[in-house]
């Protein structure tokens, strides 16, 4: 299990600049010098192939004080840990160290949809940076990335443009555009009262909570999850939403039931069926698995799972508040004849009945604090 960011605090000012696919000779000292210019300082992510051939490069981006970031060995995709362990050896020997930080060719997400041979021990000791403000300098005209990046602009934010390319013969001609709209992009952001940070200077605390795992679900086949903070589900395609959560409260008890199927406690939910709204469903199973009625809820966050298969799922989390339909009795109707019980515990001890890890950590201190707020 593994976190990620994609962004930092939403509450400061703040925001880097990153660029990816580098060192490259046509195009990373006039970045530096741009930087230079307006005493800005950023975060490259390198490519190891280029590592190799152009190291005086990376030497002049750390003595300009900059951060250094691996983007793996030759930015394949999907990408493999053996690529990202080659550039840190190819790291070590050029600089003494290899990098703290680490971004995934094409994002993260792509990656986790076709690759399941990770080495997730090796990740667990990187911090993996994605980005939520894409310049989508490879492909557009200077005024294109200009009103991209201004336009999509937050505090927090991480933007992502591209001082090289994973192919060497555009390393001459892609970064072209990108040199010509950074001065003025900069420039615009000064004005909007933005500081411009490195990786390793930004806030992370109170950021979108990110996590990834892989579990060993019941078809024996590993799965990669990524779970995703977030109190709006309406940008998530509707026909991919398969599954709702709900962690609910009643008299400032949690609410948990006993499956006897899986042999576990656990929070209320279950599958979407076909053509049902996800919030109906969320009422229809909190009260077939607890004979409880939902009062009020809140999205959570959302949890993307990927299968063996490749095919993505969406499943919700939210915070429900309850009340039994008559009366609070163990009487549980459950259709799939898998919740027989229910038990209502202090959210504190949670852990002595669901084991959900950090996650459930999170979970469950995000829903006290909506607790909190709706006294």
């Amino acid at each position: 299990m593994f976190s990620y960011f994609a962004n930092a605090n939403r509450l400061k000012k703040e925001i880097a600049l990153t660029f990816d696919d580098g060192p490259n000779p046509w195009a990373t000292e006039k970045v530096l010098n741009i930087l230079d210019k307006f005493k800005i300082k950023a975060t490259f992510f390198l490519v190891g192939k280029y590592v190799q051939k152009y190291p005086q490069i990376v030497r002049e981006i750390l003595k300009r004080g900059h951060l250094i970031g691996n983007h793996s060995y030759s930015h394949n995709f999907p990408v493999k840990t053996s690529d990202f362990i080659l550039t840190d050896k190819i790291f070590n020997k050029i600089i003494g160290f290899n990098p703290k930080y680490i971004r995934f060719p094409f994002g993260i997400r792509n990656n986790l949809q076709f690759a399941f041979d990770w080495n997730e021990n090796y990740l667990k000791n990187k911090i993996i940076i994605d980005f939520d403000n894409n310049s989508k300098d490879w492909k557009f005209t200077n005024k294109k990335i200009f009103n991209q990046v201004i336009n999509n602009i937050k505090n927090g934010s991480i933007i992502d443009f591209h001082d090289g390319s994973e192919n060497e013969k555009e390393l001459k001609k892609r970064p072209k555009e990108m040199l010509k709209s950074l001065p003025l992009i900069i420039e615009r952001l000064i004005k909007l009262g933005y500081v411009f940070k490195k990786i390793d200077e930004l806030d992370f605390n109170d950021c979108e909570f990110k996590i990834i795992k892989s579990i060993l679900k019941w078809d024996n086949k590993i799965h990669r999850l990524i779970y995703t903070d977030s109190e709006d589900f309406n940008k998530i395609p509707i026909d991919k939403i398969k599954q709702v959560y709900g962690i609910c409260f009643y008299d400032k008890k949690l609410v948990i039931g006993w499956n006897k199927q899986t042999k576990m406690w656990n929070f209320q939910g279950g599958s979407v069926k076909k053509g049902e709204k996800w919030s109906d469903a969320l009422k229809r199973e909190i009260k077939e698995e607890s004979n409880m009625k939902l009062i009020s809820f809140k999205p959570l966050g959302y949890q993307l799972s990927i299968n063996p298969k490749n095919e993505i799922i969406y499943q919700l989390r939210c915070f429900c508040m309850v009340k039994p339909i008559s009366k609070l009795n163990n009487n549980i109707k459950d259709p799939d004849k898998a919740v027989i019980k229910i038990k209502l515990i202090s959210p504190q001890n949670y852990k002595k009945y669901i084991n959900w890890g950090q996650l459930g950590r999170h979970l469950i201190l995000k829903s006290l604090q909506f607790l909190s707020n709706n006294k």
